[in-house]
């Protein structure tokens, strides 16, 4: 796939997925296999003139692996979170907490 194609899918999950609005507090969560896509989905966050951190993480051991706690912490403060990651953090705690509160919390 080249970078065209993946800024248009990045661009769909913020857009689409998630619809990111400006001035929201976005979270990218990833982990250095998969950085690259991170980077994309942070790019399209920007472009919707959302406030984006991004946090690189090492990558989990298995799915549903709980993330490390200054990223949890992190994941607490967001309005959208994205996790493009090798393994799923999905089911972890901050990202039901964040789905309870009606709150954005997205796996790619």
């Amino acid at each position: 796939m080249n970078s065209v194609q993946e800024m248009k899918g990045a661009s769909i999950v913020v857009e689409t997925c998630a619809a990111i609005e400006p001035g929201e507090d976005v979270l990218v969560v990833s982990d250095w296999q998969v950085a690259n896509v991170a980077e994309r989905v942070t790019a399209a966050a920007k472009e919707r003139d959302a406030n984006v951190s991004m946090i690189l993480m090492d990558p989990r051991k298995y799915d549903g692996n709980e993330p490390e706690e200054t990223v949890a912490a992190a994941m607490m403060e967001a309005d959208v979170i994205i996790t493009p990651v090798h393994r799923s953090i999905t089911h972890s705690a901050p990202s039901h907490v964040q789905r309870s509160r009606g709150l954005v919390s997205l796996a790619w």
